[in-house]
Order: C-alpha cells, then structure tokens, then sequence
C-alpha cells in the first residue's frame, strides 16, 4: 500500500443463514430507509427535514443529536440624538476597507458609481435609527440620495458607518440599496437589524453590469441581526463584497462579536465570517446563494448551528477554511445543496461536524483537506452525488457514529495520508454506497465497531479491500478486537 496501515476491527455480529422471512424483512426495511433518503435529497422537500432525519438514524440504530440554536449574546442599541450625516469622497472610505480587507474588486466598485461624482454618505458621531436618516441628511449635500418610498428608504449612493456611529433597522424598517447607483453599506461601527429588512434593487448598473449591493462590516465593525431579512447582494470574486460580510482583520479586535440568528438570507451570493472570533449564525434560512453560502475564514471561536440551506449553486454550502480553529457546525440542515456539502481544509484544526444532515449534495458530502483535530459526529450524510465523507491529508481525524447511506461514491474515502497520520473511523452504519470504505494512500487508520452489513458485497475498496477477510473471518467466529486507541484530544492552538 506505501503506507503503514494499522486498523482494528470490531465484530458486527455471527454470520447465520436467515431464514426468507427475515430477508423479506431486512429488504423492506432497506427499501423504506431508501425511499427516506431520496427525499431527503430533495431540493424542494417540505420542513420536516429534522424529524425526518432523526428517523432514518433510529433506522439504523443511531441517535440524532442536532443541537439547538444557541442563543446568542444579547446587545441592546440605544438610539441617540448625535449622529450626523455627511457627504465625503469614496476614496476615505476604500482606503479604509484596503487596510481590513484588501483592495480585490476596488476597481469595480470605483467604475459602479458611474461617471458622476464618487461621493459615499457618511453617518458619524452618534447612533441613529433608520427612519433618522432623512432627518439628518436633510440640508446636507446627502439628501438628495436619501429617498423615502412606500416600500422602504432607498439609498443611491454607498452608506459608510464610521467607527463612531451605528445605524438599527427595526420590524418594519426596509432599507432598499440602489443597484444602478452603485450602493452599499459599509460598516465600521455597529449595524443592528432587528427585523428589519436590507435589499438590493434588480436594476442593471450601467458602468459595471456585474455589480450588486452588498454589506460589509470592517475593522472593529460589529453586526447583529434577528428575524431580519437580507436579499439580492453580492459580487465579484472578493469574499467581502460577496453579499453579507463580517471582516474583522485589523490589528484591533472587534469591539464585540456578530450574530445573525433566525434571519432570511435569500439570494445573497455569500455569508462571509473574515478573521472574526466569536461569531455565531445560528436558526437562519439560507437560500439562492451562489458562492459559498457560509464561508469561515481565519475565524476563530465560531458557532454555525441549526441553519436550513436549500437551492445553492456555489461550491460549497458550508466551508472553514485558511487557518479556522476551534470552529462548530452543529445541527444543519443541507439538502440538495451545493457540489461538496460541507468542507474543511486550508489548516484549519479544532473542527467538530456535528448532528448536520448532508443530503443531496452533487458531489462529496463533507470533505476535510489539509486540516487536523477534525471530529465528525452523528451526522447523517445521505444520497450525495459522490463520496459521503472524504479525508485527503488530514491527521487527528475522527469520524463516529454517523449514517453514511446511499451515496453514489465511497461511503468514507481516507487518501494521500502521511504514514503516520491518524484516523479513527469508529461506529459508523454504512449502507447502500458504491464501496463502503476505501483507501488510496490512507495512512495510519483504526476501523471499529462500524456495521457494514448494509454494505455487503462492496465492503472494503481500493488500499482497504485486503480489510475484506478479516471482516468476513471476525463476523463468523464472533472475534471481537481490542479497542481502538482514542484520538488524542485536540486545541484550536493545534497541539492536539
């Protein structure tokens, strides 16, 4: 194989004839637990998804444990009567994005305010509610990009919160952003929505056709939403200007950590948590995204748990990545989603996946690469185009108690491993996959106490397929193995 392989198999039980009754009984089962698969992995399936992916895991003998949404960290907004508003030069406040986040797609953003005069509103030295805005702008050179409509108050030029203000939208406010005019919102402050609403306009912007709205918080900028809406934002190929962003790259920390929780996110290319820490998105409905719904890059202390994601074209629904750590993805409900479901990689370490479903994805359900002290936990990881669950040079990698069922690839793929490193696939239900477990330079692997029943004939594949007669042997004389040696545990700091 070119690599040391130690694996440790645990009995599933005595091989016995069955009578017909019991095998018409094993088929109807396998047939209903299918039928439950496929419409798992339905784009369009109804919002039973959590009840009905606890019952295939009873089905197989596992136990469903999606968490609930945490509830995060209250942070009241108290208006005050401060706030002014002004009418300054984009150039102050790009210059000011390029020290957070880099001047990637800066160009695009210049040439979207088209030949007029790049002026950005500016709301400093206070904290203001949306319905203030008219007020303050009028009598200054912004009132006239500052427009009350039926349907909300519309913006035709970028909206800058300076490091001084903040800006709350509250259950009947709609802040609409003008497309053809070039706008957003740029937060280095706080932006609060607490039901409210933030939507980019259709309309084609004339001087960069492939310019969106988008809301970004920078520096030491802090958003929250709750019950909030967020539509048809996002471009380009910066992660920041991608829709609904949160990048908190300075040298200064944040002065507190964003949440968005039970909020609407619909056709916003990407939900972008940049060099944050602490962040949690948590009970939301993401939907229409065409980049990576959730990315988490650089993060730290990040809780994305119980979020519903339906009709994705991006790469991926969920990814950690660039030196992420101590991140939880908990209780999510993915189903026919993107091509990988869920992925982790780029050195990103102290990772747990846990109770998510990841169903219907077009390729590989949850994927870990180049990443280490990755647990992946009683999910249930179904019907996907490809590989249920691949590991590509990983270490301190475990994957346990999951149901990993009728994926049109590998049920697990262990590849490109060092010698030395560590995988515990352990208590796992495989059943209806191309191959079971496969290997192709797999590394230092323990398999046990897996049922591979379902599995049969297509158990072990590829550097794993000699596994295939020591498992039939164990079956038939009931050998039950030592126990395999528990994973070291692991630290965001990476010396697990």
């Amino acid at each position: 194989m070119g690599n040391a392989l130690a694996v440790l198999l645990l009995c599933g039980g005595v091989l016995l004839p069955a009578g017909a009754g019991a095998q018409q009984a094993d088929y109807l089962a396998r047939q209903r637990i299918e039928a439950a698969v496929a419409r798992l992995s339905d784009p369009l399936a109804a919002g039973t998804l959590a009840d009905d992916a606890a019952s295939v895991m009873a089905g197989v003998g596992l136990a469903w444990n999606a968490a609930a949404a945490p509830a995060a960290a209250a942070k009241a907004f108290v208006p005050d009567t401060r706030a002014v508003i002004e009418l300054v030069d984009i150039r102050l406040l790009l210059t000011q994005i390029a020290i957070q986040t880099g001047a990637r797609d800066h160009l695009a953003l210049v040439r979207a305010q088209g030949a007029r005069d790049h002026d950005v509103i500016l709301l400093r030295g206070g904290f203001a509610t949306l319905a203030d805005l008219p007020a303050l702008s009028k009598g200054t050179p912004a009132q006239d990009f500052v427009t009350v409509t039926p349907d909300g108050i519309v913006l035709s030029r970028p909206l800058a919160i300076w490091t001084d203000a903040g800006l709350t939208l509250g259950p009947a406010d709609q802040l609409i952003l003008d497309r053809p005019s070039g706008s957003f919102v740029a937060n280095l402050g706080w932006l609060d929505v607490q039901g409210g609403a933030i939507i980019g306009t259709d309309g084609p912007n004339a001087a960069e056709p492939a310019f969106r709205p988008f809301v970004l918080t920078a520096g030491q900028g802090g958003f929250t939403a709750s019950d909030a809406t967020l539509q048809a934002l996002g471009f380009g190929a910066s992660d920041v200007f991608g829709g609904m962003a949160v990048a908190n790259n300075g040298l200064v920390a944040p002065l507190f950590s964003s949440a968005i929780t039970d909020s609407a996110l619909i056709d916003v290319a990407t939900l972008g948590l940049i060099g944050t820490t602490g962040a949690v998105v948590s009970g939301n409905h993401i939907a229409a995204a065409t980049g990576t719904a959730i990315l988490i890059s650089h993060a730290r202390e990040t809780v994305v748990a119980a979020n519903r994601l339906t009709a994705l074209s991006g790469s991926q629904a969920i990814r950690v990545t660039a030196g992420s750590a101590d991140v939880r993805i908990s209780g999510n409900l993915l189903s026919g989603t993107a091509r990988t479901g869920i992925l982790v990689d780029r050195d990103s370490r102290a990772v747990s996946v846990t109770g998510n479903l990841v169903a219907g994805s077009q390729t590989t359900g949850i994927g870990v690469e180049k990443a280490r002290c990755v647990t992946i936990t009683g999910n249930l990881v179904a019907g996907n185009g490809g590989t249920g669950i691949t590991l590509t040079d990983t270490d301190d990698t475990t994957a346990t108690g999951n149901a990993i069922l009728f994926n049109r690839g590998s049920g697990v793929l262990v590849r490109d491993q060092a010698a030395a490193a560590q995988v515990w696939l352990t208590g796992n239900v495989l059943a209806g996959n191309r191959d079971g477990l496969r290997g192709a330079t797999p590394g230092d692997v323990a398999v046990e106490g897996n049922d591979l029943d379902g599995q049969m004939p297509r158990v072990f594949a590829g550097d794993l397929a000699p596994l295939t007669v020591d498992w039939l042997r164990s079956r038939r004389d009931a050998v039950v193995s030592i126990p395999a040696p528990s994973p070291a545990p692991c630290d965001f700091q990476g010396n697990g």
